[in-house]
């Protein structure tokens, strides 16, 4: 049931983020002004040479996110184990985001609108990964992500996770832009900010309840990385202000990604160990 409610979730973002792209440049004729080029309004803050430093970075980092989503997805299809999926899932969404934002900062679009979906779509991965993420920390912390016995946790999730989603993918002829853009970051914030504390508080719980040292090292990874996403939170604030911040994003995403990896199967390579003759 938890791998059917997994496949249900993951469905739901592949067919919505094409159609969404779709059925937004069909609204506006399929004339969105595409143009391989440097997004002028970038230039206007950082130099050519800091957006070349930023797009590597970012496919950099996508490519290490890419090749230890495949990893864990081959120690998945090896122990059949629901939490390598979950978390290798994570790492191949958040991979495909930041090679997506290291591409797209040298696209650029006629259309207002189509140019705010193109960075949405950075943000509703984000959401897509968050979600991976927090079936992964109830399959660490409580045995299982059955959603029996995580519903309240698991639809308030979900609801602020769609709100987020929806004002992300924008609606002008509602809302403006901006306006639709920074509630969808209020929803998104109020998503990870209580996951982030929850992980935080089960972790140290967790760690003090551990006698084995490999095993409360790797908990104190998983756990402790969420002071990176809440870093790349704060990020995403600041760097309205300046804008190089945009630099760090990438990073702090591939910090919590590596940090958490390493502290997952450092306590299952001790387990691996003990069972070998």
């Amino acid at each position: 049931m938890e791998r059917k409610y997994f496949w249900i979730i993951n469905s739901i973002y592949i067919v919505l983020i094409p159609a969404w792209l779709v059925l937004k440049s069909a609204s506006l004729g399929f004339d969105v002004g595409f143009s391989w080029e440097i997004q002028p309004d970038m230039l206007d803050k950082v130099s050519v040479e800091l957006v070349v430093v930023n797009s590597i970075i970012l496919l950099s980092s996508s490519a290490v996110l890419v090749v230890i989503g495949l990893n864990l997805v081959g120690k998945f299809l090896t122990n059949k184990k629901d939490a390598p999926l979950l978390l290798g899932t994570m790492n191949l969404v958040l991979g495909g985001g930041l090679a997506w934002d290291g591409i797209r900062k040298y696209t650029t679009f006629a259309s207002d609108e189509f140019r705010n979906a193109g960075e949405a779509v950075i943000f509703v991965l984000l959401s897509w990964a968050i979600i991976m993420l927090l079936l992964f920390l109830q399959d660490i912390f409580t045995g299982s992500f059955k959603h029996e016995n995580h519903q309240l946790s698991q639809i308030v999730f979900a609801v602020l996770n769609a709100l987020a989603v929806f004002f992300l993918m924008g609606w002008p002829a509602f809302i403006p832009l901006d306006v639709s853009t920074i509630t969808g970051y209020a929803f998104l914030i109020a998503t990870i900010i209580p996951l982030s504390v929850w992980q935080l508080r089960a972790t140290y719980a967790l760690v003090k309840g551990t006698k084995d040292k490999r095993t409360r090292q790797g908990l104190s990874m998983i756990g402790y990385s969420a002071i990176f996403y809440l870093s790349v939170l704060a990020t995403v604030a600041f760097k309205k202000l300046w804008f190089p911040l945009d630099l760090l994003l990438s990073l702090l995403l591939l910090g919590m990604s590596v940090t958490m990896y390493l502290g997952f199967i450092r306590p299952s390579r001790t387990a691996e160990r003990a069972e070998s003759p």
